[in-house]
């Protein structure tokens, strides 16, 4: 049963307080909750982090009647090598009055030392009134709330599904979830839901997250979500419960508050460092090598972590360096993970640097992100590198002989005279071969030049359309070569792009158009019909399901098929 356990958790505070100090020492003291009702009880607990304590002196409870406890809680854990001891005691307490109550210092000996808590203090309130005689009757109802409602693109946003109850419910199931469009959704189960006691309008109810995803904006605009009816289990009285019996249980349906989520993009003005990223970041960066010389290369590793969508930021740029060629970055490790109720997305990132000259240079990797708490651009450059460069073999050669006519005459004659028929014969051959090679080099150059000069001359229209092509064939091929080697990945993350990049070029779609309705008004413009229409929208919610939720290798030839075939059916219609 979901909540049956719920008044008997006095243990939730204590988990939670494992994560404040793991390698420190930290006396401490908590209610499970800071707010109750009058005429109702409370957990307080006394944590101490860290070391092993004795003889505890219990606070001042004051007006606060202690009704249960003290109940003894110890745990020892080991963690990256250390060891650690926890140990904490519980009190439940009851309030009779509203008002404000205050506890007082506990303490505790650590190695001769006396350690003392903080005095807390706790809110008691009136409940709602009910009048003499009559029935209470018990509420339960959902929420849906988002963490943020006004948001940019590539920015995480959480969605939680929150119960409210004064009932024990057995189970629930989201009947009508939205499908969330204009966002990729994934469902987010790594995170703790504890159990809360929150007072609402004067009436005391539990509450947990029966459900949070994460969305993650692909397109500006506003977006509307229905409200969701959610059935409930609820126990029936007198119902015994077992291990391979719930019991008998009446469902009812609730239905969740209406949303709406507006996304707009990140201000203009970026640095050049800024690829994307819109969240929370860190990175760090390292170099190969300090020391080298101009035949030599070095490269820069950045790793980058944070909370935004890894598939809207790309390698950032840096900074033009004169003394250096400075060639596209690779990204070499690009993963998700989820922890605690949230996405993180990990970049390893690899930029490659050839000095062009001798001298002493620093290099300062950066990376820029939009930070969606502070709205503002944040540019992280945590490592900067001392780079000392040396001449190597590579020079330019220079003729600086001075011969003289007459010794270049003589020296001609000479090897002449020494020379056979035969040998003649074979130079002279030699000689027309070369010049006829190089006049067959000058037809080549002029064919290409006019091809050039036939493609300037030809109408912008045609020349995004080939451009179109040349580009999505390119992307096909190498989508291809991902389905080879097995990476499901980097297949799906070619085909969208091939299919998004065709359009965009043959459709002259900039990239803020890429709206559904734009995308539809602008296909149905150029000619392509319902059918094709709907297999693109297709292809592409595919590729999205399966960057975040995962296919099986089998359905990527079917995918890679669908997308070259539509190419070609739009490439016919002209």
């Amino acid at each position: 049963m979901l909540f049956r356990s719920m008044k008997n958790g006095i243990f939730t505070i204590i988990l939670s307080l494992f994560f404040l100090n793991l390698f420190g020492q930290e006396f401490s003291a908590s209610f499970s909750t800071n707010k109750i009702l009058e005429n109702t009880t409370v957990d307080i607990t006394f944590t101490l982090v860290g070391v092993r304590g004795s003889g505890f002196a219990k606070p001042d409870f004051g007006k606060l009647q202690v009704v249960g406890g003290p109940k003894n809680f110890q745990k020892s854990s080991f963690v990256n090598g250390s060891s650690t001891y926890t140990q904490a005691v519980t009190y439940s307490l009851l309030a009779n009055k509203a008002g404000k109550y205050k506890v007082g210092s506990a303490a505790i000996k650590v190695k001769g030392k006396t350690l003392r808590t903080k005095p807390i203090t706790l809110t008691v309130v009136k409940g709602k009134a009910v009048k003499k005689g009559a029935k209470k009757d018990k509420k339960v109802y959902v929420e849906m709330v988002a963490s943020d409602t006004m948001a940019l693109l590539g920015q995480q946003i959480t969605l939680e599904y929150i119960l409210y109850t004064q009932e024990d419910i057995n189970g629930y199931d989201l009947v009508n979830e939205s499908e969330y469009e204009g966002f990729f959704s994934q469902e987010l189960r790594n995170y703790r839901a504890n159990v809360v006691r929150v007072i609402v309008k004067g009436e005391q109810y539990y509450t947990k997250t029966i459900k949070k995803v994460a969305l993650f904006p692909q397109r500006t605009g506003k977006f509307d979500f229905d409200p969701v009816l959610v059935t409930l289990a609820i126990p029936l009285p007198g119902q015994r419960q077992t291990i391979w019996n719930n019991g008998r249980t009446r469902k009812i349906q609730v239905s969740t508050n209406p949303l709406s989520i507006i996304v707009s993009e990140t201000p203009p003005n970026a640095p050049i460092s800024f690829s994307g990223a819109v969240g929370k970041y860190r990175m760090a960066s390292t170099i190969n090598k300090k020391r080298l010389t101009t035949d030599d290369a070095f490269v820069v590793v950045m790793e980058v972590r944070g909370t935004g969508d890894g598939k809207t930021f790309s390698a950032a740029k840096q900074p033009h360096l004169d003394e250096f060629e400075y060639y596209d970055p690779n990204i070499i490790r690009d993963e998700d993970t989820s922890k605690d109720g949230i996405i993180s997305n990990y970049k390893k990132i690899e930029y490659l640097f050839a000095p062009k000259k001798p001298g002493r240079y620093i290099i300062k990797p950066e990376f820029t992100y939009y930070d969606s708490d502070s709205n503002d651009y944040i540019t992280l450059s945590p490592n900067a590198f001392r780079v000392s460069v040396s001449q190597g073999t590579r020079k330019v050669t220079v003729d600086d002989r001075n011969v003289s006519v007459s010794q270049s005459q003589k020296a001609d004659r000479d090897s002449v005279s020494m020379l056979s028929n035969f040998w003649l014969k074979y130079l002279d051959g030699l000689l027309y071969a070369v010049f006829g090679l190089s006049f067959l080099a000058l037809l080549l150059m002029g064919y290409k030049k006019s091809l050039l000069v036939k493609q300037d001359q030809l109408d912008p229209e045609e020349k995004r359309r080939l451009k179109a092509k040349n580009m999505a064939t390119s992307k096909l091929e190498l989508a291809k070569s991902h389905q080879s080697d097995g990476n499901g990945r980097k297949f799906y993350e070619e085909i969208s792009t091939a299919m998004n990049g065709y359009l965009g070029d043959k459709f002259g779609l900039a990239n803020s158009d890429f709206k559904k309705e734009l995308i539809v008004e602008s296909l149905k413009r150029g000619n392509v019909n319902e059918l094709q229409i709907n297999t693109y929208l297709e292809i592409l919610k595919a590729c999205e399901m399966a960057l975040f939720a995962g296919q099986p290798l089998s359905h990527m030839e079917e995918i890679y098929q669908r997308a070259k075939m539509l190419i070609l059916e739009i490439e016919d219609n002209g």
